[in-house]
């Protein structure tokens, strides 16, 4: 981190840009989307500076990860991101090994060509997502545990009142 800037001045950065992507869209530029965001958030709090954050949440693992997840507004099918990051590591460990499957999926169209180095960073990066994905989800429920957000309602649902 770079001495200058402090966790609460960058965090306060976040919420900033989190205010003007209504209009902007600049957070999607960095993969902090809503399912996404609390990875940067914990990430930050860890203390890891913005650039190696940006360069990890936008590595062709955790893009491709985060792009298979969002919910198809048609068909309400929703992937988590769990979900998905595991198929990733289940399927590329199988290309390393040669067992390549004859399925058409996002995840084998999108091993489909990559070399072996590329194949072990896509499986290094999809396997740190997960780790990333468990810390952050255990600092959101830490967050909502402690009443951080006084009891704001912060997701879709229950902004509008659905059930």
């Amino acid at each position: 981190m770079r001495p200058n800037q402090t966790t609460d001045l960058i965090g306060s950065q976040y919420i900033s840009a989190a205010t003007d992507n209504a209009k902007e869209l600049i957070l999607d530029k960095i993969n902090s989307g809503q399912a996404t965001a609390k990875c940067h958030l914990y990430l930050l709090a860890l203390g890891f500076d913005v650039k190696d954050i940006v360069a990890f949440m936008t590595s062709d693992a955790v893009s491709f990860i985060e792009s298979c997840s969002q919910q198809n507004v048609f068909t309400g099918y929703y992937s988590s991101l769990d979900t998905i990051s595991k198929g990733l590591i289940e399927e590329t460990k199988k290309v390393l090994s040669g067992n390549i499957s004859n399925k058409d999926t996002n995840i084998t169209r999108f091993l489909k060509g990559k070399s072996v180095e590329e194949l072990n960073e896509i499986l290094a990066d999809a396997n740190e997502f997960r780790n990333v994905l468990e810390g952050a989800n255990e600092f959101s429920s830490l967050g909502r545990g402690l009443g951080i957000n006084q009891g704001a309602p912060t997701t879709k649902e229950n902004l509008v009142g659905w059930k």
